[in-house]
C-alpha cells in the first residue's frame, strides 16, 4: 500500500518518518514555489496534479486546522482515499514508536475504532507484538473507496458485526460518543497511561517531598506585581514559576525553588539563557534535543516527557507519575500544577493567572511588563483559552480527589473555575 503526504512541513515529514521511505510516493503541497523539489529524497507536487496521478495510493493529511478543506478539495477531484493523522503524540516516532509500554488488553483479539494513520501503525504494532487479531472498525465518516483498499491489507469489520466481548479501543476525543455503541469500549489513552514505562526516573525523587504543605504558582499575566514577589520571599513560600519570568529578577530578590518550561519554540529561543539560569531546580521538556545537546544545560536542568494529546470536548489527562510524563494542557501552569499535586502539597495558591487573553498573542495584555524583550522576542503560540480551561477544571477535580486545594490568589483577572483567595490574607 502506497501514501501520498499531503504537506511537506514538519508535521508531513513526521509521517515520511512513520511510515518509511518505502511507502511513501510522493508530497502534496500548496507552496507552488516547492513544486519540482524534493524534500528528503521524496518529489513534491502542485495540488493541482491530484486526480491526474497516484490513482491507487491513500492521501494522508497532515496540515493540522485545515483538514476539512483539503478533505473537499479531494473530494471534488474524485478522491475519496484520505485519512487524517490521527491523535499521534509529538514523542512517538517509528524507532521509538510505544517502546516500553505494557498493555493491559486481553491478548486474543481487539478492535480500533477508525481508519486514521495513528490506527494503522497502532494496528500494525499491536499484532505484531500484542494481540494475535486486531481488527479495524471504519467510522462515520470513511468512504466505501478507502474501506475497500485497506481491507486489501487490514483486517476490516463494520460496527454492525463486531464480536461481542471484543476490546473496543478508541480515541480520547470519541470516547464519550461511542461508549453507549460497544459493550466492551476503551479509550486508548487511558490503556497508554497505565502502561506509560518511567522516563527519567531522577523525577521520582520528588514524589510527596513537601507532603501537607502549601505552596504558590506564580505565572506571567500583566497582574503580576513586584511587591507581591518580595511578600513570597520574606515569608519564605514555596514557589514555582515559569518561561521568561526570569525578566523580572532586576527587580527582586525573589527567586522560584522550581523553575519549568515546556514550549518547545520557547525553550529553542532561550536555550542559552534557560541553561545559564541560577535556580536550585529546572524541569525543563525533552524536546527540543538541541538544548540537551548542551552540557551547561544536560547538567543544570531536570528533564521531562511532555506528552501532547488532541482534546477538544473531554478533559486532558493529569499525570500521577511525572517520572512517567507530563500532560499537555496548552498551558505551562498545568505542569506546574501536576508536578506540585505529585510533590504532595495540600494547598496551592495561583498569582498572575490573569485568564483574560488577547487573541494578539504579542499584546501587553497577556504579559506583565517586560516579558516580551525587544532586542530578543520570542515566538508565542496561538492562546487556547477554551483547551486551557479544560485542563484547569481538571486540575480542580483530581486535586479534590487527592486531597489537593488549588486557590486562584490572582489580584483581578477571569479565572473562575479555582475558588477564589485573596492574596493579603494569606500572611
Amino acid at each position: 500500500m502506497k501514501y501520498i503526504i499531503w504537506g511537506s512541513g514538519i508535521r508531513g515529514q513526521r509521517v515520511l518518518h512513520l511510515l518509511g521511505r518505502e511507502r511513501v510516493d510522493a508530497f502534496i503541497d500548496l507552496d507552488g514555489d516547492k513544486a519540482g523539489k524534493q524534500c528528503e529524497g521524496v518529489m513534491i507536487y502542485d495540488a493541482e496534479i491530484v486526480g491526474e496521478k497516484f490513482k491507487d495510493c491513500i492521501y494522508v493529511i497532515t496540515p493540522w486546522g485545515y483538514e476539512e478543506e483539503i478533505i473537499k478539495f479531494l473530494r471534488n477531484r474524485g478522491i475519496n482515499r484520505y485519512i487524517k493523522m490521527g491523535d499521534l503524540q509529538g514523542n512517538i516516532t517509528k524507532d521509538n514508536f510505544l517502546k516500553g509500554y505494557t498493555w493491559d488488553i486481553p491478548r486474543d483479539k481487539c478492535a480500533l475504532y477508525g481508519i486514521d494513520l495513528y490506527n494503522i501503525l497502532l494496528y500494525e504494532y499491536l499484532k505484531k507484538n500484542v494481540v494475535k487479531d486486531v481488527f479495524l472498525i471504519p467510522g462515520e465518516e470513511a468512504m466505501v473507496e478507502l474501506i475497500e483498499i485497506i481491507s486489501e491489507e487490514y483486517s476490516v469489520i463494520s460496527k454492525e458485526n463486531v464480536p461481542s466481548g471484543i476490546k473496543i479501543i478508541v480515541p480520547s476525543v470519541q470516547y464519550k460518543k461511542l461508549s453507549g455503541d460497544f459493550d466492551n469500549v476503551e479509550c486508548l489513552t487511558s490503556i497508554l497511561k497505565r502502561g506509560m514505562p518511567v522516563y527519567n526516573e531522577e523525577l521520582s525523587k520528588f514524589k510527596d517531598i513537601h507532603r501537607g504543605k502549601r505552596c504558590f504558582i506564580v505565572a506571567t499575566g500583566p497582574s503580576l506585581r513586584i511587591e507581591d514577589l518580595e511578600k513570597l520571599e520574606e515569608n519564605k513560600e514555596i514557589t514555582f514559576s515559569m518561561n521568561r519570568i526570569y525578566n523580572l529578577f532586576v527587580k527582586t530578590k525573589w527567586r522560584p525553588d522550581y523553575y519549568v518550561i515546556q514550549d518547545y519554540k520557547a525553550i529553542e529561543d532561550l536555550s542559552d539563557e534557560i541553561a545559564n539560569l541560577n535556580l536550585p531546580y529546572k524541569f525543563v521538556s525533552y524536546r527540543p534535543e538541541s538544548y540537551w545537546n548542551n552540557p551547561i544545560a544536560k547538567e543544570s536542568s531536570i528533564r521531562f516527557k511532555l506528552i501532547s494529546e488532541k482534546y477538544k470536548e473531554e478533559m486532558p489527562n493529569f499525570s500521577s507519575n511525572i517520572a512517567r510524563g507530563i500532560f499537555e494542557g496548552y498551558t505551562v501552569t498545568y505542569a506546574c500544577l501536576q508536578i506540585a499535586v505529585y510533590m504532595g502539597f495540600k494547598e496551592i495558591y495561583l498569582i498572575g493567572v490573569d485568564f483574560n487573553y488577547s487573541a494578539d498573542v504579542y499584546s501587553d495584555q497577556n504579559h506583565f511588563p517586560g516579558y516580551q524583550s525587544k532586542n530578543k522576542p520570542v515566538r508565542l503560540n496561538e492562546v487556547r483559552p477554551d483547551l486551557v480551561a479544560l485542563a484547569y477544571q481538571k486540575a480542580r477535580l483530581y486535586g479534590e480527589k487527592h486531597g489537593t486545594k488549588i486557590y486562584n490568589a490572582t489580584r483581578g483577572g477571569k479565572l473562575e473555575i479555582f475558588p477564589r483567595a485573596e492574596f493579603d490574607s494569606l500572611f
